[in-house]
């Protein structure tokens, strides 16, 4: 008889608080505050949210266009503030910007020489856009920009007709092809010269940013 009312009571008092503490606690019924993304120091760390990511592709873009753009503007060189266009002609097609600025400045002084002889002989300005000497100064482009993006399409082998003499090579092979060694004997090395001084230039002025 005791063990029946001693069962009852815990039944009947028991319980029911057990019952009520489990649903106070209930993970339902809290209300937990997550944090805002924009407040999230996690998602701070690890980038921060998707409007204020950097890009850091085009901080790689402007600070070899910058390099480029120094270097021509400490030699007095035309194509000063050309130098993202030269990153971005390259890097469409996957070309080392360097490459293409060495070019310019070993054939033409950096645009200063470009192809005089035929633009004097013709009266066509246009010869002087050609900063490369491509096609033997035969060939004339509507603006240094089209002269970029020529250069970049051959000497990456996306050019159909002279994809044979660049298609897959190394820097030093296109270069090769570019201007023969029975020519000119250590004209990839004068090249490869030229760009890591480029490369290494220091850009200690803003304005020396390339024009965009």
């Amino acid at each position: 008889m005791y063990k029946t009312i001693k069962n009852a009571l815990f039944g009947a008092v028991i319980m029911p608080t057990i019952l009520a503490s489990t649903i106070s606690i209930n993970p339902a019924n809290i209300d937990i505050k997550l944090p805002s993304e924009n407040n999230n120091p996690i998602q701070q760390l690890i980038g921060g949210t998707e409007g204020n990511k950097i890009d850091q592709a085009q901080i790689d873009r402007e600070e070899k266009a910058a390099k480029i753009d120094a270097y021509y503007s400490k030699k007095n060189m035309k194509l000063a503030g050309h130098g993202m266009g030269i990153v971005v002609a390259s890097e469409k097609y996957g070309l080392d910007p360097y490459v293409m600025a060495a070019i310019a400045t070993k054939e033409t002084t950096g645009g200063n020489f470009a192809c005089p002889v035929t633009a004097k002989r013709t009266g066509d300005i246009r010869y002087t856009y050609n900063v490369f000497g491509w096609g033997s100064c035969k060939i004339k482009f509507e603006s240094y920009e089209e002269g970029f993006e020529t250069i970049a399409k051959n000497l990456t082998g996306n050019n159909p007709a002279t994809k044979r003499y660049y298609h897959g090579k190394d820097t030093i092979s296109i270069l090769e092809s570019y201007n023969p060694r029975h020519i000119v004997a250590d004209y990839p090395e004068q090249i490869m010269a030229i760009m890591k001084t480029i490369e290494n230039t220091q850009v200690t002025d803003t304005k020396e940013l390339a024009v965009k």
